[in-house]
């Protein structure tokens, strides 16, 4: 659900009606944050603290959600934090749905105090500036990147995936399952198959004696800022409970590895096989991740409707392309391994993800599949970035808020 521009005119005419103690409490995380959120919902930037509060309330209304949920989808977690340390003084420990879900239930006690009683934040409107308008670019395609037309949509953070990457040696067999990982799942759609019968099946639905390689992602993931870059460790940490994913893909019996100006063969379900064997791979991940739609439920499993990825390395890393489908929406997502050798079997990968609307060009790209391709061919035009520790960079030229 996107945040309709809210503006002057548009809260004077309609005055929402928020319980005294919710009302206090966005005042209470207006002050300081005046500049930061009149950018979030285009308002003058000259907005008072009462103006600002006023058009947050008239967000409320107009898109029907509770405090939890406008905080939790529209402020950044890095204020969020900061308003919980030094406004609550309670732990700033969490992603931006669970800090939510703290300031909440406090500003719904009718005892919350009044603004003139809490503790005074020193104006810093560039804790979590929303993302600058940039200046459209000039191709022989056309293609311009857009600024943020409306910074307050959920679509505006990146949530970076971060975990472990890893191979997996799986020998299927009638009496025994899964021999050789810890990791079992009632219903894998990446269980191995025979590459001489792929049809054929056992009793749990594949052929007995099979053995192929997995690749599986495990980790967390956190929602942030493009321009922040990807968030610190401890908040992966506090986190893992909340929004930890688990995801598998079934590789090809054989893979093409290239060798300079050369390529070979190696066998998939080698054990010796590295991670660099993925160079040029293609596939799709299957599984679940957790997340918590601020709808009282809690955390809850959901998996895409399709992710495909393609993997390509430069230098001493893998970088990552994948688009998909999701209940949410169509997405797009680019990433990179740490450094890997010619042994490497595990490494960790950061795979950011950007929800994008139909509107989007990109859009159509990830119905073609076409997507994967281009993202490779943007992470190798900025993988430079990384090595001269301009991460941050990297992220807003390869994932833009949205492209027409």
């Amino acid at each position: 659900m996107s945040l309709r521009r809210t503006g002057r005119r548009a809260t004077s005419a309609q005055k929402p009606s928020v319980q005294p103690s919710v009302h206090r409490g966005l005042l209470s995380i207006a002050a300081g944050n005046e500049q930061y959120i009149s950018k979030m919902l285009s308002i003058n930037d000259n907005s008072t603290t009462s103006d600002v509060t006023e058009a947050l309330e008239a967000c409320m209304n107009m898109n029907n959600l509770s405090a939890e949920m406008l905080l939790a989808r529209f402020f950044d977690s890095g204020i969020l934090a900061e308003y919980c340390e030094t406004t609550l003084q309670k732990s700033g420990k969490g992603s931006a749905a669970i800090l939510a879900a703290r300031i909440a239930r406090e500003w719904v006690r009718p005892s919350f105090l009044a603004v003139s009683n809490v503790a005074k934040r020193e104006p810093n409107n560039d804790r979590a500036t929303v993302p600058q308008k940039k200046r459209a670019r000039t191709s022989k395609s056309s293609t311009a990147i857009l600024p943020a037309a409306e910074p307050s949509d959920w679509r505006t953070p990146l949530f970076f995936w971060k975990g472990l990457l890893q191979l997996e040696l799986r020998t299927n067999s009638s009496n025994t399952d899964d021999t050789s990982t810890h990791h079992k799942e009632s219903a894998d759609p990446s269980r191995c198959t025979s590459a001489a019968d792929p049809d054929a099946s056992s009793s749990h639905g594949h052929a007995p004696s099979a053995a192929c390689a997995k690749l599986r992602y495990s980790g967390s993931w956190v929602s942030g800022l493009a321009d922040r870059g990807v968030p610190a460790d401890a908040q992966y940490i506090a986190d893992a409970a909340q929004s930890s994913f688990d995801l598998v893909a079934q590789l090809d019996q054989t893979l093409s590895v290239a060798f300079g100006d050369r390529s070979e063969t190696v066998d998939a379900s080698s054990s010796s096989m590295s991670l660099a064997a993925l160079d040029g791979w293609t596939g799709s991940f299957h599984g679940h991740y957790l997340l918590d739609q601020g709808d009282g439920a809690g955390a809850t499993r959901v998996s895409d409707w399709s992710h495909d990825v393609a993997v390509q390395r430069h230098g001493s890393r893998l970088f990552f392309a994948a688009c998909g489908t999701t209940e949410f929406g169509a997405f797009v997502s680019l990433g990179y391994t740490s450094t890997i050798g010619h042994t490497t079997a595990e490494a960790e990968l950061v795979l950011a993800r950007r929800y994008i609307t139909d509107a989007d060009v990109r859009s159509a790209l990830v119905k073609s599949k076409a997507f994967l391709m281009q993202g490779l061919e943007s992470c190798k035009r900025f993988s430079s970035l990384l090595d001269e520790s301009m991460q941050t960079s990297f992220w807003t030229d390869t994932l833009p808020v949205s492209i027409e």
